[in-house]
């Protein structure tokens, strides 16, 4: 994540200084880097693959942090499904497939689960059990950086070039109990 963040600063300062083949160069790294950072950091066990979807960093200190899939974890897994509805739905089962294996994990109740989103929305973050809270400076500079490959992945399941409402992110937050206690809810079929 502070690669990105550098990376973004830098290709600003190339850019108004006058260096624009630096600050493609370091454009495109930044658009390549999650096909190397994500495979690197699974093989190395900092990251961990709860669903095709929904990845989540090693646990530090009481907490994970949840990420999206990238965009090749978006483009392998919808593949043949058509954009629009179809691909949006597919994305809202395979986080859920994610979260469900979340829970089934031998995670102790306690532990804190953090991402940042625009996307699934409130009501459907609370069905798991999670609260939304305002982003942070930190997290929104950084997805901000991650704008483009942000823009490209919502239009794969959309279909449709639409630019992202920055308005919309928000950061969720909840424990793995609340997840188990939201799943269980729902499995009985008592209202979240």
């Amino acid at each position: 994540m502070l690669f990105l963040l550098a990376a973004g600063i830098l290709v600003l300062i190339a850019w108004l200084i006058g260096w624009w083949i630096l600050a493609v160069g370091v454009f495109l790294l930044m658009f390549f880097a999650p096909f190397i950072d994500t495979p690197g950091g699974y093989r190395s066990g900092k990251l961990e693959y709860y669903g095709p979807l929904l990845i989540g960093e090693k646990e530090r200190r009481g907490k994970i942090v949840l990420h999206g899939g990238t965009l090749f974890d978006y483009m392998f897994t919808l593949d043949g499904l058509k954009p629009g509805r179809e691909r949006k739905s597919a994305v809202l089962r395979e986080l859920g497939y994610g979260l469900e294996s979340l829970a089934h994990s031998d995670l102790d109740d306690s532990v804190v689960l953090e991402g940042t989103s625009y996307f699934p929305g409130e009501r459907s973050l609370g069905r798991y059990g999670f609260r939304t809270e305002p982003i942070s400076f930190f997290r929104f500079a950084i997805l901000v950086f991650n704008y483009p490959l942000l823009f490209l992945s919502k239009r794969y399941v959309t279909g449709r070039w639409e630019f992202l409402s920055l308005r919309n992110v928000r950061t969720f937050r909840g424990t793995v109990g609340s997840l188990r206690r939201s799943l269980k809810k729902k499995q009985s079929g008592q209202p979240s």
